[in-house]
């Protein structure tokens, strides 16, 4: 499994728009695929952003990500900015959807991106699955790391501290 990484992904400004999402304390807890149905598989808050400069700066991020993939992709989802608080976790899951999605017209998710927002945490590890010893991913403030929405992975729970993390995914038409 290949995963890409793109150190000092957002500059100064743009870590100021979501800061600034942050501190509103404003949160739902988030469900599971497109539907947003609540699981114990999953235990976390999320918010959405709406911004055209990080729209902008994850679109040209994921052309350059791509590059190694090749996907077909059609749009970016939704920016999500995740809050997990001690005890917090996402058991194994892969990003892509589930047959519910696609019955609803929902596109797949192609290509996944996780961003570190915060470093003072301890837990909370996401863990790629793919051979019998799983891959740790680097939780490097502001790091972009790019994956297949098909691998499976899963964050452990949050034991201090809180984790915060910025989630978006490349869409296109289901795999063939």
């Amino acid at each position: 499994m290949e995963l890409y990484f793109i150190p000092r992904l957002f500059d100064e400004d743009e870590l100021k728009i979501i800061d600034d999402v942050i501190s509103d304390d404003q949160w739902e807890q988030a469900g599971v695929g497109y539907l947003t149905e609540k699981s114990k598989a999953r235990s976390t808050e999320i918010k959405w952003i709406e911004s055209e400069i990080l729209n902008e700066k994850l679109g040209q991020s994921f052309e350059v990500a791509n590059r190694i993939y090749k996907f077909q992709i059609t749009e970016l989802s939704d920016i999500g900015i995740l809050k997990y608080n001690v005890g917090d976790y996402y058991d194994k899951h892969v990003d892509i959807g589930g047959v519910a999605d696609i019955r609803a017209g929902f596109p797949s998710r192609k290509l996944s991106l996780i961003v570190p927002l915060s470093t003072d945490y301890e837990g909370g590890d996401t863990l790629f699955h793919r051979d019998a010893e799983p891959i740790l991913m680097k939780k490097e403030y502001n790091t972009g790391t790019f994956f297949p929405s098909y691998v499976l992975h899963e964050v452990t729970p949050i034991e201090k501290g809180t984790r915060y993390s910025l989630v978006v995914w490349a869409l296109g038409d289901p795999f063939k």
